[in-house]
């Protein structure tokens, strides 16, 4: 009765992280598929150190965007993204 149960428990624990692993990857390798030059799309992440511990964060400084497109040749177009009390501002 106890290995059965230790074998059901088991079972349940890893399809539960193969799930996980499933979402993250597809979360991550179908971001912006849908644009025709969606190789061409890139998202700066700042890293950000507390407590020892670095992170990644999809926050930049303001000021970043315009010395992107206006310093660096190679980039087409900048866009700033704000979210806002749900709702998302698309800043030029």
């Amino acid at each position: 009765m106890a290995t059965t149960l230790l074998s059901i428990v088991g079972l349940s624990i890893s399809i539960a992280c193969c799930l996980v692993i499933y979402i993250f990857l597809d979360f991550k390798y179908s971001m912006d598929n849908f644009h025709c030059d969606g190789d061409r799309i890139y998202l700066i992440l700042s890293e950000i150190e507390k407590n020892n511990q670095f992170n990644d964060w999809g926050v930049t400084p303001v000021v970043l965007a315009p010395h992107i497109k206006n310093d660096m040749a190679y980039v087409n177009e900048v866009t700033r993204v704000k979210r806002l009390s749900g709702h998302v501002i698309k800043n030029e």
